[in-house]
């Protein structure tokens, strides 16, 4: 059986697959023999990566392209959905995608997928001045970056 390890940044739902996958036996299967393991945060898996710590890697889209541009040999598969599954909790007084302008937008950092996601569309879809937004983060990005001068960000 050939060998194969997946790492996962975080035991959330939206990489239970690969652990799903391991358990109904799903990896064996196809001839693999299998380690998924958990290793702490998007930061700590990307270290992996660089360093060869395994061959598969379940990483938000947004984390990959960082990774790629900073040199990281990596290749990006994705899946598809047929339904929007990010959204945006606002106070009451937040009536439109407009209304956003001069607030404060809370992200847990600012590169994740969802983000990226988020200020796509708030940019193209509702012609929201991303500068005019005051983004706050919540944890360390996992790849380092300085914003452009016109964005303000604050973690």
């Amino acid at each position: 059986m050939d060998q194969l390890r997946v790492l996962v940044p975080t035991p959330a739902a939206s990489n239970a697959i690969c652990r799903l996958a391991e358990r109904e036996g799903l990896y064996a299967k196809h001839g693999l023999e299998a380690e998924v393991r958990v290793v702490g945060d998007s930061s700590a898996l990307l270290r992996e990566a660089r360093n060869g710590g395994a061959c598969v890697f379940y990483l938000a889209a947004a984390a990959v392209v960082e990774a790629a541009l900073d040199g990281a040999e990596l290749v990006l598969f994705v899946g598809a959905v047929n339904r929007p599954f990010h959204s945006i909790v606002c106070h009451p007084e937040i009536a439109s995608a407009e209304d956003l302008s001069g607030k404060r937008v809370g992200l847990r950092t600012f590169q994740t997928t969802a983000g990226v996601w988020m200020r796509g569309i708030l940019a193209d879809d509702y012609r929201v001045d991303l500068a005019s937004i005051s983004w706050h983060t919540q944890d360390e990005e996992a790849m380092p970056w300085e914003p452009p001068d016109w964005l303000q960000v604050q973690q």
